[in-house]
């Protein structure tokens, strides 16, 4: 046997358990979590989904002219997502809740505020 046929046994191998573990970390993700995280989650792939295509925008355009319109594009969706992150697993302290909401208020405001 070669060795292009042996490295094509081995990443195959190698791909198939990585397919694997992705299906058996879903179906583990999916029997455990709770709706409500399940809706972060969601909403946190969201927000990074926006942050990639207002930088692959200011790639393909090549000008970012009001410069702080884009830093905020970035920098409030990747807030949002520390706040998030930082909620994710207490999702029924309604204290917690409320400052997050005062945060991202804060967030906001600061956000509109640098874009002038």
């Amino acid at each position: 046997m070669s060795k292009a046929a042996r490295k094509g046994e081995v990443s195959k191998k190698t791909a198939d358990q990585y397919i694997t573990g992705l299906d058996d970390f879903w179906k583990k993700y999916s029997a455990e979590t709770s709706g409500r995280v399940k809706l972060i989650d969601w909403f946190i792939l969201y927000l990074v989904a926006v942050i990639g295509v207002q930088f692959f925008y200011r790639l393909v355009v090549g000008d970012d002219f009001p410069k702080n319109a884009f830093l905020t594009g970035i920098f409030c969706p990747l807030g949002v997502i520390i706040l998030l992150i930082s909620i994710r697993q207490e999702t029924k302290d309604y204290r917690r809740l409320g400052e997050f909401f005062l945060a991202c208020l804060v967030l906001f405001i600061v956000s509109i505020n640098f874009i002038g």
